[in-house]
């Protein structure tokens, strides 16, 4: 799955943030243009709101969080649907790593926890 040439063989937390992150954003752009802007790059910036350039509306963040879950292993609680997590590239990729980042996190497709590294 996503994520899985970065990641592959390493434990969990051990990837370059730096390549994390650019590997997220340009998978949360490509879903954002297959899926509601229909192929065509507005010139959408990674800290233009979605609500406010009407790019998604709440259905669609429910259509985001069915790509974030199993794409990047987490889990995104009700208290979590929130504009600070969903309305931007920039907030949500900053989402996902955090969620991905945290020790009751499941790790990604093929990887172990640093603990389980035998």
């Amino acid at each position: 799955m996503a994520l899985t040439g970065i990641l592959s063989g390493k434990s969990c937390g051990s990837n370059s943030s730096t390549e994390l992150r650019a590997r997220i954003e340009k998978e949360v752009r490509d879903f954002l243009l297959d899926n509601f802007l229909f192929g065509e790059d507005d010139g959408i910036k990674n800290d233009d709101s979605f609500l406010e350039k009407h790019i998604i509306d709440s259905t669609g963040i429910l259509e985001l969080i069915a790509f974030v879950e199993p794409t990047y292993g987490i889990q995104v609680d009700s208290d979590e649907l929130a504009p600070e997590n969903f309305d931007s590239i920039t907030r949500l990729v900053n989402f996902v790593i955090n969620k991905v980042n945290q020790p009751e996190a499941s790790c990604l497709p093929g990887m172990r926890r640093a603990a389980e590294t035998p």
